[in-house]
């Protein structure tokens, strides 16, 4: 988890985690693990659906926010709060990977975030072995959700699949970016000898506000890029480097990075960053 908090919002956010449990603002399920948890500023449900012949299981975290609220992507940007979502302790399932909607940026004079301003659902692939016992999903989930303040929200759900959660675990699904083409979208990425600066080359095809995303591995974390025009109508979006391992190896780091447009949007994911200026 990264936690990155607005300068002028530091002290209402310490205020926040010194609340009594009770206290209006901060968010915290209760004792009792449901497969759905209600607040003011969101509702949060754990769905599954029935796991397959070979015991590959698809579910979803849905993340309904309220009118005016808004959450953080895996990378929240320069000001937010990274959600994580624990299944460890799920009985007779293995995570496979998480996948999130395409994100869109917004902020203020301070900051700028990539997240959600409107209902959105984590897309989970699972494991289970077939002649295992029966499957019970257990998430610890933190997320942050923010209007005028940044308030964290904590919640265990569990859930079991069912055939009737297939529908909402479909539409998770379905609200993924496209897997890009390798031969459209993003075609490649550098970081540059300092490790300051990432340049990701990608074809748009014309499509309307192009704009670029990218999250990397524990510690790593980007700004806001900067596109510039580059051969072949192809263009160069140029990243800062907010953040990196104090002990960072010398091999780059695996990044996802999604382009979305006014058009739709793509990911590529695991990409190695070649060497930069």
């Amino acid at each position: 988890m990264r936690l990155v908090i607005r300068p002028r919002l530091f002290w209402l956010f310490l205020a926040v985690l010194a609340a009594p449990v009770a206290g209006p603002t901060l968010v915290l399920a209760g004792d009792r693990p449901a497969a759905r948890f209600d607040s003011d500023a969101v509702a949060l449900t754990l769905v599954a659906e029935a796991p397959g012949a070979d015991g590959s299981i698809r579910a979803a975290l849905a993340i309904d926010l309220a009118p005016g609220w808004k959450t953080y992507w895996r990378d929240p940007g320069e000001a937010g709060i990274a959600p994580t979502v624990d299944l460890s302790g799920s009985s007779n399932a293995v995570v496979d990977s998480l996948s999130f909607p395409a994100p869109h940026r917004f902020g203020d004079d301070y900051a700028s975030s990539n997240g959600y301003s409107g209902p959105m659902a984590i897309a989970l692939r699972l494991r289970r072995d077939p002649a295992g016992a029966d499957t019970v999903l257990r998430a610890k989930i933190f997320i942050g959700v923010c209007r005028d303040i940044c308030i964290p929200v904590a919640a265990d759900l569990t859930a079991v699949s069912a055939e009737a959660d297939a529908g909402a675990v479909a539409a998770a699904f379905d609200a993924l970016p496209e897997s890009h083409d390798p031969a459209q979208g993003i075609l490649g990425a550098a970081l540059s000898a300092d490790r300051t600066l990432l340049t990701v080359t990608a074809t748009t095809g014309g499509a309307e506000r192009p704009d670029l995303f990218v999250a990397g591995p524990e510690g790593w974390a980007f700004g806001v890029p900067t596109a510039t025009e580059a051969d072949n109508g192809r263009m160069a979006f140029t990243l800062p480097v907010l953040s990196k391992p104090r002990r960072a190896g010398p091999a780059p780091p695996p990044l996802d990075i999604v382009m979305t447009s006014a058009e739709g949007a793509v990911e590529a994911r695991s990409v190695i960053p070649g060497a930069g200026p």
